[in-house]
């Protein structure tokens, strides 16, 4: 019979008490063995026995939200994997709450993830919120989700609260915006401008206007010398909760 021990193989040395070793042969073939059958061992995401996130909808577009409202919308965490997936942490951005979510979820069931938005405390505009869902799903556990709102204050100034006027040396020039007041009640008591070579104006929008906007009529003086010239135009309301509304002019007189 043939010796296994002169077989092509491993070979290590194994310390012994009393400091002797002895030389340990490991057949190549039991070697190729043992690597292969580890090999053929799934992982467990291989396996499907991890859990799966999904999330039909992950964005939710609010339109447009009056300055001090709060949004809320609810997203729905759904399980497709085969073992419970685990919610680690949600990180929202600034203004932006989560609430009434389940820590887990079982394999092959779905749970709503509510989140809220104050408004109170963002500027008029465009805006985007997210909130970021971690867990211990096996395909990274990461979902962004996103709430897409336009703010607009009490009162909006249209199109927008910027202004641009150019004139020549001795030629005024002036621009109308509509003030539009979205709450009931709030008036427009006075207006004024805080560079002399800029003047305000405000008075009723004529006819075929909604019937709380006023007119913004702002004017470049004759007299202003060439140059840049900057303005915030003040417009004071009669509401405590929104008393101001700015508008920022730039002017240039050209030569």
């Amino acid at each position: 019979m043939r010796n296994d021990l002169s077989m092509p193989g491993f070979e290590t040395r194994v310390a012994m008490r009393f400091g002797a070793s002895i030389l340990v042969r490991f057949p190549l073939a039991a070697l190729i063995a043992a690597l292969s059958a580890s090999l053929l061992i799934p992982t467990l995401s291989q396996a499907g026995g991890a859990g799966k996130l999904e999330v039909a909808t992950k964005s939710f577009d609010a339109g447009r939200v009056a300055l001090g409202e709060e949004v809320e919308h609810v997203f729905v965490l759904s399980n497709r994997g085969a073992a419970a997936v685990r919610i680690l942490e949600i990180q929202t951005s600034c203004g932006c709450t989560a609430s009434e979510y389940r820590e887990t979820i079982p394999s092959g069931e779905s749970a709503p993830l509510r989140l809220t938005i104050d408004t109170s405390e963002l500027e008029p505009g465009t805006q985007s919120k997210t909130a970021t869902v971690r867990s211990d799903a096996a395909d990274g556990g990461r979902v962004v989700l996103q709430i897409k709102l336009d703010v607009y204050p009490p009162l909006e100034i249209l199109p927008r609260p910027v202004l641009f006027l150019e004139a020549e040396p001795g030629r005024a020039s002036s621009r109308k915006l509509i003030a539009r007041a979205h709450r009931p009640g709030l008036e427009i008591v006075s207006e004024s401008s805080d560079n002399e070579m800029i003047e305000v104006v405000v008075s009723g929008a004529g006819s075929g206007a909604a019937e709380r906007d006023a007119s913004i009529e702002i004017t470049l003086v004759g007299a202003a010398p060439a140059g840049v010239h900057k303005a915030r135009v003040s417009l004071r309301t009669n509401d405590p909760a929104y008393p101001e509304s700015l508008i920022r002019v730039s002017a240039i007189v050209s030569d």
